[in-house]
């Protein structure tokens, strides 16, 4: 009789549903704990499934942004169902979490390179806020990362003018200064010829340059499409990254492509991209490495991006800290070879 009662409670939920914290202080509250989780994972595992349709319209693009958060909600769903003998909610937690694994766990497979030998290159991309007025800040990360080349997103003409005036190694430069947060830099150690292009009908500058190192060379195309805060912006965003695929995919040279491109890699835009111009993430290999916002972690995406093609090898990929803008710096080092 004692064993049909163990094993009655065992197996039948229901039975707790009345037992106090003082007789069964765990059950208790892994049932309200559980109770609490389940319109989190719903809610949750939805919006994991309507980020799949995110080539469909904008609102379902939005819904697949926050892939990581996502993962994370999911998978101490999946616990807390488990523990609590919730079947069905944790066969649903678990599913949505394996969606968006599936997404995310790509960027830390290594990448294989056929390059082992060759010319190192150190680019940075930074997006240094067009209101953010912290300039020795965004100075001091450059002389101590001491780049080959510099992508600079949001340089209007204050902007401008501090960056001529205190990077005298970098004798080469394209800039378009805006009022907006839009304007456009790069600068160069090495020979280049650059112009302004205008990709999609935005009309937010880029700069395309055919960079020298020594007897390489390469083109550099650094951008910054819009972000997709409204439906108009959205499409604006996937004109201009379609477009600069389409360029990309002419071209037979090595390239790199650099920038803010407000979107993350699990994005349909942005793998139609890599695939219309043959583009690898340079992200692959050192998994997530978030960049905006900075100040708050919960939010955390991987929005500005370091593409290539041709005779690169990527030996590191890492962040820099904080230097007064809503983007922390991103910063490649690759091996070009002949």
């Amino acid at each position: 009789m004692r064993v049909k009662l163990i094993l009655g409670m065992r197996w039948r939920p229901e039975v707790f549903r009345n037992v106090s914290p003082v007789e069964r202080p765990w059950h208790f509250w892994l049932s309200q704990l559980s109770g609490a989780w389940k319109p989190i994972s719903l809610i949750t595992a939805l919006l994991t499934l309507f980020g799949l349709f995110g080539s469909f319209g904008w609102l379902l693009d939005l819904c697949g942004i926050f892939r990581a958060q996502y993962a994370i909600l999911l998978f101490a769903g999946t616990v807390i169902f488990l523990a609590a003998r919730k079947w069905t909610l944790c066969a649903i937690s678990a599913i949505a979490l394996a969606t968006n694994l599936l997404l995310i766990v790509p960027l830390y497979i290594p990448q294989k390179a056929n390059v082992q030998r060759g010319n190192s290159l150190r680019i940075l991309v930074m997006n240094v806020n067009s209101r953010n007025r912290e300039f020795q800040r965004v100075l001091a990360a450059i002389h101590d990362l001491s780049p080959d080349l510099i992508c600079i997103e949001e340089v209007d003409a204050d902007w401008e003018r501090e960056l001529r005036q205190n990077l005298p190694l970098y004798r080469h430069f394209a800039i378009q200064a805006r009022p907006d947060n839009f304007g456009i830099a790069v600068f160069s150690r090495m020979p280049m010829e650059s112009r302004i292009e205008y990709f999609g009908s935005a009309r937010v500058p880029s700069v395309v340059a055919t960079v020298h190192d020594g007897s390489r060379s390469f083109v550099l195309v650094s951008t910054h499409p819009l972000p997709p805060r409204a439906l108009d912006y959205f499409l604006y965003r996937n004109d201009e990254l379609a477009q600069i695929g389409r360029f990309l995919a002419q071209l037979s040279t090595p390239l790199v492509l650099a920038g803010d491109l407000n979107t993350p890699a699990w994005s349909p835009y942005f793998q139609k991209l890599c695939a219309d111009a043959h583009l690898i993430d340079s992200e692959q290999g050192f998994g997530l490495q978030p960049t905006w916002p900075t100040n708050t972690s919960l939010f955390w995406i991987p929005i500005d991006h370091l593409l290539y093609r041709g005779n690169f090898r990527v030996v590191k990929r890492s962040t820099y800290p904080y230097v007064g803008s809503d983007h922390f710096p991103l910063c490649v080092d690759l091996v070009l070879s002949d």
